[in-house]
């Protein structure tokens, strides 16, 4: 497992900015196995399913259900 041990800024869909500090991202002592934030950019990055279509698809459902859980 990786994650980003710095701060980074982010842009949303509306282009604003989101400052998020990844210094806690990984963290086993509290069960914080996850970043909401960091994987579906892990996940996405560098992957295809082959079909443009079907890429935009899988990226706008990650990104939807991101902004809204």
């Amino acid at each position: 497992m990786s994650f980003i041990n710095e701060n980074q800024l982010v842009s949303d869909k509306n282009s604003n900015p989101v400052k998020i500090d990844h210094e806690n991202c990984y963290n086993p002592d509290n069960k914080k196995y996850w970043c909401k934030e960091c994987v579906p950019r892990c996940i996405i990055e560098g992957w295809t399913s082959g079909s443009d279509d079907i890429d935009n698809f899988i990226k706008d459902t990650i990104y939807d259900a991101c902004e809204k859980y």
